[in-house]
Parts: structure tokens; C-alpha cells; sequence
């Protein structure tokens, strides 16, 4: 830091010293609070309402999935996959999505069997991709 010609080292050391000092804390109580926000590459799902918006520090978020929200997205394959083992049975359509929505959340209150999202999916590569698509 220069003044009237003349280095002040001690004091651009000093200043250098005190911004690498800055540190915030937070209790882990505070962290992932909302067990329906999932953060996605572009923003923050609330997997109740499936509405999303933008990321916001204030919800201490901790963990960011590797997909990307695109609400124009289609997936053909998954909905024949889906017409295929239900048919057309548009409430077991509802309860596989419901399944899997809530796998993505944090919410522990339900007891599932690992058993059970196995006989719905099998194990092969649906149930995998799934799993995948959410870490």
C-alpha cells in the first residue's frame, strides 16, 4: 500500500490479515432445515408444491444435485416405462411418482421397505437411473 511515495507493509499486512480472519459459523441444526428443498443446478425444487426458485443462501442448503430443472423437459421413455408395468392405472402412476418424489426429499417420517421400491421398479436399469438421477 502506497502513501505520499512511502510502503506501509505492516499495515496492507495487516488489513491482508484480518479479511482472512472473516469466518461465519452455523450451528449444523440450522443446515437443511426443509427436508421438501432440493437444490438442482438452476435453482431450489420445493418437492411439495414443484414449484422452483432461485437459490437462497437463507435455506442452508448443504448439498446440490447434478441435474438441471427444465419444465419443458419430456420424457417419453419414462411414461412408457410407467404405461408399460401400470397400464393404465392412473393412481398407481400417482403413487410411483409420489415414491419417487419423496426419495428425493429429506423426510425420514415414512417407514419404506428398500424391498418394496425393488418390486416396483425391479432392479434393473429404471430403478437405477433414478437412483442415479438423485445421488
Amino acid at each position: 500500500m502506497l502513501l505520499d511515495g512511502h510502503c506501509h507493509k505492516p499495515l496492507a499486512f495487516q488489513n491482508l490479515a484480518s479479511i482472512g480472519n472473516l469466518r461465519t459459523t452455523i450451528d449444523h441444526d440450522q443446515l437443511n432445515q426443509n427436508a421438501y428443498f432440493l437444490n438442482l443446478q438452476n435453482g431450489t425444487i420445493d418437492l411439495s408444491t414443484g414449484e422452483l426458485r432461485e437459490h437462497r443462501q437463507a435455506d442452508s442448503i448443504t448439498q446440490i444435485a447434478n441435474v438441471t430443472f427444465d419444465p419443458k423437459a419430456q420424457c417419453p421413455k419414462w411414461k412408457a416405462f410407467i404405461d408399460l408395468i401400470v397400464d393404465e392405472d392412473d393412481e398407481a402412476k400417482r403413487y410411483i411418482q409420489a415414491l419417487l418424489r419423496y426419495s428425493c426429499s429429506g423426510d425420514v417420517g415414512e417407514h419404506m421397505e428398500i424391498a418394496e421400491i425393488i418390486h416396483l421398479f425391479g432392479k434393473g436399469t429404471s430403478f437405477i437411473s433414478a437412483n442415479q438421477s438423485f445421488g
